[in-house]
């Protein structure tokens, strides 16, 4: 018997969220360098995408990840598995009824159709964390 520890795959929010709440920086630095630790692991994982998302903030969550911190954990969201598997989601938004043209053009300039593409995929478990 094989024990493989499964792969977690956060989203902006996850990170956005620990901020801005429960786990602030200077209140829970533990939390974040166990993020470091298990994305060296290779237990969490997120995208390209997210990342530069992450970016483009102007907060210390932004300069964290500027100066490297999980960059292991930030994969390239452009293999052609998850090229395909975006494909396929975007072919069912696009033809879905009950989305209107705007909640579609959202979804397809939002890393997150990205992130589930991903995570089908790669066949990871997807962490989500909508405010």
């Amino acid at each position: 018997v094989v024990n493989v520890k499964p792969i977690y795959l956060l989203d902006a929010d996850v990170f956005i969220e620990a901020k801005n709440r429960y786990y602030a920086f200077d209140i829970a630095p533990a939390f974040w360098g166990n993020l470091i630790l298990y994305a060296q692991q290779g237990q969490i994982q997120s995208i390209d995408r997210i990342k530069k998302q992450l970016e483009e903030g102007n907060d210390n969550l932004a300069k964290w990840i500027k100066d490297g911190n999980m960059a292991e954990a930030f994969i390239d969201s452009g293999q052609d598995d998850v090229i395909a598997s975006y494909r396929e989601i975007m072919t069912w938004v696009q033809t879905n009824p009950q989305f209107n043209d705007a909640a579609r053009a959202s979804f397809a300039g939002d890393p997150d159709g990205w992130l589930i593409a991903f995570a089908k995929a790669k066949d990871v478990f997807l962490l989500p964390m909508k405010p």
